[in-house]
């Protein structure tokens, strides 16, 4: 019972893809401070959401899957990318295999971005 209602906590209405709610859920394993979900920024004329941010840290993770990219909508994202980077954020970008096969590296970036020491693991 315990652990279902701690699943309950994590959910999120805000969360748009199964992407996002398995990386909500890796940043909370990894004992990471929550991140805001689907925060808007206005940027030079516009107005852009964004799936994670840090904003004391002005840290921007997007998880990004590979069906949502036309040609179009890939130069939109390269203009958004560029817009939120000058706006002074550091942007992060991670896929499916970052989150679930390579997250200690993913959690590397994310905590340096953040300006966070890496845990000091034990020796034996």
């Amino acid at each position: 019972m315990r652990r279902a209602r701690g699943v309950l906590a994590l959910a999120s209405e805000l969360a748009e893809s199964p992407l996002e709610s398995l990386a909500r859920l890796a940043v909370h394993d990894s004992g990471l401070p929550m991140p805001q979900l689907q925060a808007e920024l206005d940027a030079f004329g516009s107005v852009y959401r964004v799936d994670m941010i840090w904003p004391e840290q002005r840290v921007i993770l997007e998880l990004d899957g590979r069906l949502k990219y036309s040609a179009d909508e890939l130069w939109r994202e390269k203009l958004r990318h560029e817009h939120l980077v000058r706006l002074g954020y550091t942007v992060l970008r991670a896929t499916w295999f970052d989150i679930e096969h390579d997250w200690p590296a993913t959690l590397a970036r994310i905590r340096h971005a953040l300006g966070l020491a890496m845990p000091a693991f034990p020796t034996v």
